[in-house]
């Protein structure tokens, strides 16, 4: 071959330059989006391999006392001392003396509650852990409730205070200081160090005002969600849609009680918007507000048809006019949240899904197991107990 044969194959073969470049930057998309996709993978894989142990742990643990066959072998006890036997030997309850008062058993139930959730903590990835810190914060503000209605009831009708658990910020100095004060404004005086002191000084004027308790109970949940809600932007984007699926739920059936509440008192509209907490997943507060229009409770549960919530409290709501029961209200829609949390487990299986039904399923563990004291304390048959517990097998 000749060199001006060599030329001419050259030449026959060029290629355009723009073509060439186009050619590159193609190529350079195609490797990226590659990359891209694999650490996607990568991510995903990294995320469920981080939270292999904690959510094996707790599934290993289990939530034994919100099964029915659990709470039924329980209620069989033919006496107070065969029905710690049958605690104990379940292997998850808490180590209860059988001499043990009502008040040390109130007080076990929460330290143990307390301590388990903070065993679950200690081996959280920090892909969910700012939301857990946050969740915590919901039985720390129930303890700071407790405190407050302790108190207030004293000022009304003298009696027994109420049982703190020594749970986050409440330590047994706190507790001791919270039994010694005189009236709500010495016991917020006495807040001072916790983060809750500034929300209720700002509320204190408005308690002032009404002589409710209410405002008060409301800046501690405004509190308490602001922080659920604040979570939210500091956990990791692949656990988030469970920790706002169980936010919203939370918000939502938190405003729904507060409306139940306000409206079997006949409390204005001014007053309660005050109370409602945002992050709601079915309603936004100029909703709520709209509902509590209603003339009476049970006008407010048909407010709610067509969300969730309407239908698990439909049999609830009776012939207009009739009254309606805010226990049984309050004891369905822990139900529900005992449901919501057990269907993030099973759709969040490799996540956050399962951690979130074990904190959720351990409060509720907790109050079944305060029942069946307190009904066995009052020496009733613990069959009794049973209507009233939040179990799995009630929910659907």
């Amino acid at each position: 071959m000749t060199p001006g044969d060599l030329d001419t194959l050259i030449s026959s073969i060029a290629v355009d330059p723009v073509a060439m470049i186009l050619v590159g930057l193609a190529l350079l998309v195609l490797v990226i989006l590659i990359i891209g996709t694999f650490f996607g993978y990568f991510r995903v894989l990294l995320n469920i391999a981080l939270f292999a142990y904690p959510v094996a742990r707790v599934k290993a643990v289990g939530n034994p006392f919100v099964t029915r066959s659990q709470a039924e072998a329980l209620a069989e006890s033919g006496s107070f001392s065969e029905f710690l036997t049958v605690l104990m030997e379940s292997g998850a309850g808490p180590q209860i003396p059988e001499n043990t008062t009502l008040e040390g058993v109130e007080k076990i139930l929460e330290t143990w509650h307390y301590q388990e959730i903070q065993k679950m903590g200690a081996s959280l990835p920090d892909a969910i852990r700012p939301f857990f810190s946050a969740y915590i914060g919901i039985f720390e503000g129930e303890q700071i409730i407790a405190a407050l209605r302790s108190v207030y009831s004293a000022g009304i009708r003298p009696g027994a205070p109420a049982h703190i658990a020594e749970i986050g910020c409440i330590t047994p100095a706190l507790i001791d200081s919270i039994g010694e004060s005189t009236d709500i404004k010495d016991l917020i005086s006495r807040l001072q160090g916790t983060p809750y002191v500034a929300p209720l000084a700002a509320a204190f004027p408005e308690y002032e005002e009404t002589s409710s308790i209410g405002p008060l109970e409301s800046a501690v949940r405004l509190y308490v969600m602001k922080n659920l809600n604040a979570s939210k932007g500091r956990v990791d984007p692949a656990v988030l849609p469970a920790v706002l699926a169980f936010t919203g739920v939370y918000a939502d059936v938190t405003n729904i009680l507060t409306l139940l509440r306000a409206k079997s008192r006949n409390l204005p509209l001014e007053l309660v918007s005050l109370w409602l907490v945002p992050g709601g997943a079915y309603y936004e507060e100029w909703r709520l507000r709209q509902i509590y229009e209603s003339a009476r409770p049970a006008d407010i549960l048909r407010q709610l048809e067509g969300s969730e919530y309407f239908h698990v409290l439909e049999p609830l709501v009776q012939v207009p006019g009739s009254s309606i029961d805010l226990g049984a209200c309050e004891l369905t829609l822990d139900r529900y949240m005992l449901a919501k949390a057990t269907g993030l487990s099973s759709v969040y299986h490799l996540t956050g899904g399962p951690l979130i039904k074990f904190a959720v399923s351990r409060k509720y563990e907790m109050r079944n197991l305060r029942i069946f004291f307190h009904t066995g304390f009052e020496m009733r048959t613990l069959e009794e107990a049973l209507p009233n517990l939040v179990l799995q097998e009630a929910v659907s």
